[in-house]
């Protein structure tokens, strides 16, 4: 007998399980997977190529938590004016509309911002459109509808005609006011200043499955400035160079430079990378300790024309030499500059106006140093490692005490030859000292007593102002802050406002800071300034209450808001170094 298999019912009911399944699968495959992909699309993305500027702050909440607690934030709110101004009607009416915000929203600003911006907040900027827009990416589509509904509601108390609304492609945009229209999609805020870009951003979002739109993201310039970033800044930009070039809008910074010497000293450099570079990057980080920027834009050695090689240096390896440290120094600049090359090369590097101006006082220069070439023969005798030092000085009881007292000053650089230099330069600085008492005498200013001598291996020419016997303490000129000394000591030279000044930096001469890679590097001393406003607040008082009208508490108060505000942080400091194919210039304040 054959007996036949047959099925069993089960067998049945599982292939229509599984077709069911798949049906199902396919459903939410259809329906959800684009906004799956979509929720992983960054704001980058949904600008248009044409997008020049462009600026990111990943974590927002996380920077207002480290604003709300940082160290000189809390040191701002211990200060009796920020305890005046609680009480003002000025913080009632913020504090007013604060409150009434949180109410309507049900929900604390810190709350609002974590709604509002989890996955980041990003503005920019599109060359086509000449729209501007900011872009947030909220913690999910229902929070961000919530706050929404709730602005509207807000927003639309006293307005007859309500908020004015529009459509592109489903998608509701609201205008409340001529400037400015926002819409919401998914779990994107999108503000924009010119409805043309609305419709580009939405675009790149609805379509971002198909590839049907150019974007910043895909571009060669904005991809090689995201690879510049090292993943720890609290927000970055960046800035599109070429069609901003396109359209003469560095035409500015060139011509500040040609028309102004100290700014082509300051950014000569800059202003010749910037000219093939394709963009600029910035970036911030804060923390509690420190708060650094630092601005970034590539460089090739193409950018090191000879015109310019006197301010990075033979194949862009000139290095600023290494900071002499004195007590209470305010400031401090160092740099690697030929100078002579500058002087040299300005009838390719500045106007007409301004060379005119240098030739002139390259006339009276050359007078001034006994016949000597000043572009040539003096500045060609220095180095390009040159230094700035500022510092506070200490006023001899014995002598006449000014009433306006002025930090003292000094250049710092190296003698290309100093065997014939030394002696050359010593006997100009003498005859130009005779030369000023000539001057002076026939101005009625106090003739200056002059000293040559030796310090060690060091040689020292020094001038002192006479004491008047006829002035009173409370009338001493402001002459005497300075006691103008040079100093030779092998290849050193310095040429300081004061003798103190001088001697400190010839004893601290091997005690200087770490040696970097920087090209410019200065620094600016919070407490060593307090000191010297504090040497001069009498004098502050008085010029405040003449300009200001205001009386003597009221300007004795403001004078000690600027010195308690300077007592909040340490240090500035900045350097520009060119490394990796960049020019980077970067600033950190130290709190």
């Amino acid at each position: 007998m054959i007996v036949q298999k047959r099925g069993f019912a089960g067998d049945d009911t599982m292939k229509m399980t599984r077709h069911c399944f798949s049906a199902l699968l396919a459903w939410i495959l259809v329906s959800f997977m684009p906004g799956m992909l979509r929720a992983e699309i960054t704001a980058a993305q949904l600008f248009p190529a044409s997008t020049i500027f462009f600026a990111e702050i990943e974590d927002p909440r996380e920077l207002a938590d480290t604003l709300v607690e940082h160290p000189v934030v809390e040191k701002l709110l211990e200060m009796d004016a920020y305890q005046q101004f609680l009480g003002s009607p000025e913080f009632e009416r913020v504090e007013r509309l604060l409150g009434s915000v949180e109410e309507q929203l049900d929900s604390t600003w810190q709350e609002i911002l974590t709604d509002l911006a989890e996955g980041g907040i990003s503005v920019a900027f599109d060359l086509n459109t000449q729209g501007g827009a900011l872009l947030a990416e909220a913690r999910d589509a229902e929070s961000l509808a919530r706050l929404r509904d709730a602005f509207l509601k807000l927003a639309a108390n006293g307005q007859e005609d309500g908020i004015k609304q529009g459509e592109y492609r489903g998608v509701t945009a609201y205008e409340f006011n001529e400037q400015f229209k926002f819409l919401t999609i998914e779990n994107w805020l999108i503000v924009v200043t010119e409805s043309k870009l609305a419709a580009a951003i939405l675009d790149r979002y609805l379509d971002s499955e198909q590839d049907l739109h150019e974007t910043l993201v895909a571009t060669d310039a904005f991809q090689s400035a995201r690879r510049s970033l090292k993943g720890t800044e609290t927000a970055w930009a960046y800035l599109g160079l070429k069609p901003i070039r396109l359209f003469g809008g560095l035409v500015a910074l060139s011509t500040a430079a040609r028309e102004n010497m100290l700014v082509e000293l300051l950014m000569g450099g800059i202003v010749e990378a910037a000219k093939r570079a394709d963009y600029v990057t910035a970036t911030v980080q804060l923390d509690d300790e420190f708060t650094r920027i630092a601005l970034a834009l590539p460089c090739d050695d193409t950018s090191l024309k000879e015109g310019r090689e006197y301010f990075f240096g033979p194949g862009g390896q000139g290095v600023a030499p290494a900071i002499i440290n004195v007590d209470d120094t305010i400031f401090s600049f160092s740099t690697y500059r030929d100078i002579s090359q500058v002087w040299l090369r300005a009838p390719d590097l500045f106007t007409d106006e301004v060379n005119d101006g240098l030739a002139e006082a390259d006339s009276t220069l050359t007078q001034v140093f006994a016949g000597r070439d000043f572009g040539e023969d003096i500045l060609g005798a220095l180095r390009p490692q040159l230094q700035l030092i500022v510092a506070r000085q200490e006023f001899d009881s014995q002598r006449p005490i000014p009433r306006i007292k002025l930090p003292s000053f000094a250049l710092v650089g190296q003698m290309r030859d100093p065997e014939v230099m030394t002696a050359e330069l010593r006997r100009m600085v003498m005859s130009m000292i005779g030369f000023f008492n000539v001057v002076g005498a026939m101005e009625g200013q106090p003739q200056m007593d002059m000293e040559v001598e030796k310090l060690g291996q060091a040689q020292l020419v020094s001038a002192t102002f006479l004491p008047d016997p006829n002035q009173q303490p409370s009338q001493v000129k402001i002459l005497y802050n300075f006691s103008p000394t040079v100093v030779f000591h092998d290849q050193l030279l310095i040429v300081s406002s004061t003798r103190a000044l001088a001697e400190q930096l010839l004893v601290a001469r091997g005690k200087r800071g770490p040696q970097t890679k920087a090209n410019m590097a200065m620094r600016v001393d919070f407490s060593a300034l307090e000191k010297i406003l504090g040497d001069n607040r009498q004098q502050l008082i008085v010029q405040n209450i003449l300009e200001g009208g205001n009386t003597q508490e009221e300007a004795a108060g403001q004078i000690d808001i600027i010195l308690k505000l300077l007592g909040l942080v340490q240090s500035f400091d900045m350097d520009l170094e060119r490394s990796d194919g960049q020019i980077r210039l970067q600033a950190i304040l130290s709190h």
